[in-house]
């Protein structure tokens, strides 16, 4: 929009004298009129010194990326130098893995990746210095966003590349030849095992407890609204029952009339309740067996940590 409004006006300063001279030309100008050129040409002078400062600011901001391209193939360049006989680098961890307690809880869990699907052994130096910055950068951005367990995982695929090995993820690099195919996989690794499908399980169970929930809120505002019932109701019974006793009640049908609307609201009131605390105890019932199922999966993880369990 800024771009448009400044060749507007710049379109307007440097627009030629119109070919068709007006009509008539006053002689005279009034201080108004002269005014008005006056605030006219100062809006173009300063419309034209924005556009050139926004010239002169993306000139300078396309210098200024050059410049840290320059700065970032240079710092590749003197990576290579670090490269030994074998064409292997050395690449820094994340954190200390003798200390860093998130490495030894990770550790176990990290180790062993699997073989891998993307050979990396057919790449030169220069090409496996490219692939394993990528992965080396994509695992600081993680780490930046605290998902520190793909961190480790991408470092460890850098590490893989260096060596030579196969990694699970192909590298991504400009001039990077492209990465063999993965094979298909088999029928028989596509089927869930025991432990897939206790979480399909686990995901479901949460979807009907929140459900759950929802329902029980519902129930409570019927349980609210019918109590509230109840007692308007029941206030309306007493009202007409004290005018009956000091002899003001209403004539005849009239009284009848009251009296019993005011008795079916009450009753109506009285089965919304009841039908709001059958509801309620079905939803307990059903919470509380999700609950045990809860436990019991839980039991099973916490056994197959310790090697005992059949999941």
């Amino acid at each position: 929009m800024m771009g448009s409004l400044l060749g507007s006006l710049l379109a307007a300063a440097l627009a030629p004298p119109s070919s068709n001279p007006p009509t008539t030309v006053p002689k005279r100008h009034s201080y108004q009129d002269q005014k008005k050129r006056q605030e006219r040409a100062r809006k173009h002078r300063e419309g034209l010194a924005r556009w050139k400062r926004l010239q002169e600011e993306q000139a300078a901001q396309t210098e200024r990326e050059k410049a840290m391209r320059k700065k970032a193939a240079s710092e590749l360049l003197a990576q290579l130098d670090t490269v030994g006989s074998s064409g292997d680098l050395e690449l820094q961890p994340l954190g200390d893995t003798e200390t860093d307690p998130l490495e030894k809880h990770l550790k176990k869990e990290l180790e062993p990746l699997s073989n891998g699907r993307y050979d990396t052994s057919y790449l030169s130096p220069i090409k496996r210095t490219m692939c394993a910055s990528y992965f080396a950068k994509k695992a600081a951005d993680a780490a930046k966003k605290g998902d520190f367990v793909y961190a480790r995982y991408l470092q460890r695929q850098a590490e893989h590349v260096l060596t030579g090995k196969m990694t699970d993820l192909p590298c991504q690099f400009d001039g990077a030849p492209e990465p063999p195919p993965p094979p298909a996989p088999e029928k028989a690794k596509v089927t869930p095992g025991p432990y897939e499908e206790m979480l399909q399980n686990f995901s479901q169970q949460i979807k009907i407890l929140s459900n759950i929930e929802v329902k029980l809120r519902h129930v409570q505002r019927t349980k609210e609204e019918a109590r509230k019932k109840m007692q308007e109701a029941e206030k309306s019974i007493s009202e007409i029952r004290k005018r009956s006793a000091v002899g003001k009640k209403p004539q005849g049908k009239q009284e009848d009339d009251e009296m019993e609307k005011a008795q079916a609201l009450l009753r109506q009131a009285q089965d919304q309740l009841q039908q709001a605390n059958h509801s309620e105890e079905e939803l307990l019932k059903k919470k509380k067996e999700i609950e045990t199922n809860f436990r019991k999966m839980q039991s099973h993880l916490e056994a197959r940590k310790k090697g005992k369990g059949n999941y």
